[in-house]
């Protein structure tokens, strides 16, 4: 019996300890809980999310720069509870555990959340005794700001791989019923189509990668980028685009220690500016934030007026340092900007050997809204991802000579190359999107569209090795040639990359005369750019489009070949010229040129006395044979290259300076005259941080010799409606010439200074700008006495006159960005009010695109 119980005993206790052996390893056993946070209208990565088991803050994660979290510790009794994320500016989510997928692994479960943006913004009434608890921290951040920014370092350099991708998105129904659209769709089906997480259909329009090497070294300051390796895939754009060039790190650099960032083309100010009290207010969110295991004060950021260029979002400032560790910001709704609807920067720091913090990723993305009703937005995806970060490497200055290099084989690789290259993987709609834009570039009239799209930006049609062109000037009308019909064309750098031959032919039906053009470019070198040109033409002149002025405007100069060009000083004028230009160093560039020029009169007004003392001396041809040598300083400039041609993209702070000296040489091929020209001429945009930004020419000339008015500066007058930034708005055609001059032409845009503190008026984004064009000048006796009173023919001429001690001013304002475009500017002549036939006041129409 005793045997019996003992042996019931035991087996008791064995399937006791079995069944709390079991309970309790169910009752202790840790889950796993991981996913991704994105934006339910983009797919794009929310980075600095909370996500938590719900009524537990302790046991959760925030998302990181690439939106994933991961949650241990998770007990099975927590499996009854749910998983809660919180996002600023975003609706939260709850998702019970129970009905999460598991992984391969049992214990760990898979919860992803789409966040969508909240409508409108809670109205919050704080009440608070001093300021925000953020204050004291970010003081202590710009305190630390100059060792914390990369600008200190000596010298560095890293890889940089840079994904961008831009799809047409926001169809809407009409939009979609269009003939293009209905033929894009038909072959993307085939392929299973793209839409964004709301299930609202996606047409990629172009894709690409680049591998590259960026240096910087601070003294002197240079920057180098050389493109390793870049694949492109666009619709209208290919491999040997010009594109290529400006998609790596260099265009796509934020630095948020900087007081003011570039951000397509507009300036915003960073929430770390100096003046950050001035434009942001402040609040700690958190002081215990944890970023991949780094305590961190969480900030939140928001503009203090919410139409101005700044920012909103979130920043994590290092608890140990104060230095800005990671950053989510976005523009307002309200920011004062044409056709974003969203802007949103995302970047992560990492700190060096040296006390200098290095972005390692930054995500920017930009939603560009419909520009009518029945059209489509876009959407532009950037990624950036640093690595191989070495800070005492240095290299000789001329290693620096272009901003921008493309390796010999950047278009050449193996088909593995990018799986190995590539920073990150791409993502399954990546991979499609590659796929899709490669078939959509071969639908008809896809092809159609893109050509048009390049005639159109260009001006030029390709037709193998020929462009024809520029379409801008074929046809023309005006009282001396009547219609007047133009055809040009040019070889491009698939007929050669060493030649270019170009030319043009005109007529004007009323004048039944041929005008005509043609020249040569040889570029010997493009590695240090040199450009040597030969040249004849023959047309009609006018002396405003035949100025030496080192600064125009094109347009408008093209437009001086429509309407009465008779009351202009018109004349016909034969040229020969020959033309070499080299760059010494980066940002010295030095030209010599020759040419030999025969002019003749064909209108009113263009008469000198060959003999000052003779008044019937009237000539109304002569000849001049010249040498100019100009010396064009311009630092940190940048250039793309297109073809043949060099494009510059602009300095980044320092003004543009031109000098020019000219030297006429009488006897030399017949010509007349003698003398000597000096010219300077600075330009340069200025960024005036909160009060917005200058552009402003200042020019000036010295002529100490003997000349007839034609060759002297005739200075640009305006009689019609258009606004010409370097012209005289109120100024006749010919009413005043010089011998030596100065003129300052300068436009201050106040941005939305202004109208964005009005309400219900800053919902129309208007900006105001003032002006002032002011010139300087003087024509001596002898230049003067030049002009006859009646050319050869009779006709009364125009008496240039020269500026005495007063100077001539012009004062404007007006308004820019009507209805997105448009812009007014009243103008006030304050000088030289009694002269006959002027005008005092006016109101002058232009058009912009801006941003």
């Amino acid at each position: 019996m005793n045997n019996l119980f003992n042996f019931l005993k035991f087996n008791v206790f064995i399937i006791l300890f079995i069944f709390l052996f079991s309970y309790s390893k169910n009752s202790y056993a840790q889950f796993t809980i991981k996913g991704k946070v994105t934006d339910a209208s983009n797919n794009e990565a929310l980075l600095g999310g909370e996500v938590f088991v719900k009524g537990k803050k302790t046991l959760g994660a925030v998302t990181d720069f690439d939106g994933y979290f991961t949650i241990t510790g998770v007990t099975a009794q927590e499996l009854n509870d749910s998983i809660t994320v919180l996002f600023s500016g975003y609706i939260s989510k709850i998702k019970p555990i129970k009905t999460l997928q598991k992984d391969k692994d049992p214990n760990i479960f898979l919860c992803n959340f789409q966040l969508d943006e909240e409508s409108e913004k809670k109205d919050v009434v704080e009440i608070k005794v001093g300021e925000d608890k953020a204050y004291p921290i970010m003081r202590k951040v710009l305190a630390n700001k100059d060792k914390h920014d990369k600008r200190k370092l000596s010298q560095y350099e890293y890889e940089s791989y840079v994904k961008m991708e831009i799809d047409m998105d926001n169809i809407t129904e009409s939009f979609s019923k269009r003939k293009v659209v209905k033929q894009i769709k038909g072959a993307m089906d085939s392929l299973g189509g793209l839409t964004n997480e709301e299930g609202k259909p996606l047409i990629p329009l172009f894709i690409s990668e680049t591998i590259s090497k960026f240096y910087y070294q601070k003294s002197p300051e240079r920057k180098k980028e050389v493109v390793m390796k870049t694949k492109i895939e666009g619709v209208g754009f290919g491999d040997d685009s010009p594109v290529t060039q400006i998609l790596g790190a260099s265009f796509q650099e934020y630095n948020f220690y900087q007081n003011w960032m570039k951000v397509l083309g507009k300036d915003f100010v960073s929430p770390l500016a100096n003046s950050w009290k001035s434009h942001y207010n402040y609040y700690l969110a958190d002081s215990m934030a944890n970023l991949a295991g780094k305590r961190c004060y969480l900030i939140e950021v928001e503009p203090r007026r919410s139409a101005d260029l700044a920012f909103t979002g979130n920043i994590w400032i290092d608890y140990e340092t104060f230095a800005l560790r990671q950053i989510d910001v976005a523009i307002t709704k309200d920011a004062n900007i044409n056709f974003i609807e969203k802007l949103k920067i995302q970047q992560e720091l990492a700190p060096t050997t040296a006390s200098a913090w290095m972005p390692v990723k930054t995500r920017v993305l930009v939603d560009i809204a419909e520009l009518t009703k029945k059209s489509a937005g876009f959407l532009a995806k950037f990624y950036v991802s640093n690595k191989k970060i070495e800070l005492d490497k240095t290299h000789p200055l001329k290693f620096f000579r272009d901003a921008i290099e493309m390796d010999a084989n950047s278009k050449n690789y193996d088909k593995d190359y990018w799986l190995t290259a590539r920073h990150d993987s791409l993502t399954s709609s990546e991979i499609k999107t590659y796929a899709i834009i490669d078939t959509i570039k071969q639908i008809p009239l896809i092809k159609t569209y893109t050509e048009i799209i390049k005639i159109v930006s260009s001006g030029y049609k390709t037709v193998g090795k020929v462009d024809f062109g520029n379409l801008a000037f074929t046809y023309a009308f005006n009282d001396i040639e009547g219609h007047r019909y133009r055809f040009g064309m040019r070889t491009n750098d698939k007929f050669s990359r060493w030649f270019e031959f170009s030319g043009y032919g005109a007529y004007g039906v009323a004048d039944k005369r041929f005008k005509y053009s043609g020249q040569m470019r040889f570029l010997p070198s493009r590695k240090i750019w040199t450009e040597i040109i030969l040249g004849r033409n023959e047309d009609i002149m006018q002396i405003a489009n035949n100025t030496d002025a080192l600064a125009s405007s094109g347009a408008f100069l093209a437009s001086l070949n429509f309407g009465n060009v008779s009351q202009r000083s018109p004349f016909f004028r034969k040229e020969n010229f020959m033309a070499v230009q080299t760059d010494f160093f980066k940002g010295f560039t030095q030209s010599v040129k020759f040419r030999h020029r025969e002019y003749s009169q064909i209108g009113k007004h263009f008469a000198f006395l060959s003999d000052p003392n003779d008044l019937t001396s009237i000539d109304n041809n002569f000849t001049t044979s010249e040498i100019i040598f100009e010396t064009r300083i311009a630092k940190q400039e940048t250039f793309y290259y297109a073809g043949n041609y060099r494009r510059s993209m602009g300095t980044a702070k320092l003004p543009i300076m031109t000098f020019r000296y000219t030297m006429g040489i009488k006897g030399l091929f017949n010509s007349d005259f003698h003398y000597e020209k000096f010219s300077l001429a600075f330009d340069q945009s200025v960024n005036l941080g909160s009060l917005g930004r200058s552009y402003y020419s200042l020019t000036g000339s010295y002529t100490p010799s003997k000349l007839p008015y034609p060759l002297l500066e005739v200075h640009v007058g305006n009689r019609g409606v258009f606004y010409n930034f370097y012209g005289y708005g109120l100024m006749n055609f010919l009413e005043f010439a010089s011998d030596r001059h100065v003129s300052l032409n300068l436009e201050h845009n106040f941005k939305g200074l202004f109208f964005n503190s009005i309400p219900y008026v800053r919902k129309w984004k208007l900006r105001t700008f003032v002006a002032a064009n002011v010139l300087w000048g003087n024509l001596r006796d002898e230049n003067r006495n030049f002009v006859p009173l009646t050319d050869q023919f009779g006709n009364t001429m125009v008496q240039p006159k020269g500026l005495g001690e007063t100077p001539y001013v012009e004062l404007g304002y007006g308004i820019s960005n009507i209805f997105k475009f448009f812009r007014v500017t009243f103008l006030h002549r304050t000088t030289y009010l009694d002269e006959p036939n002027i005008r005092k006041f006016g109101v002058f129409f232009s058009a912009r695109f801006d941003l």
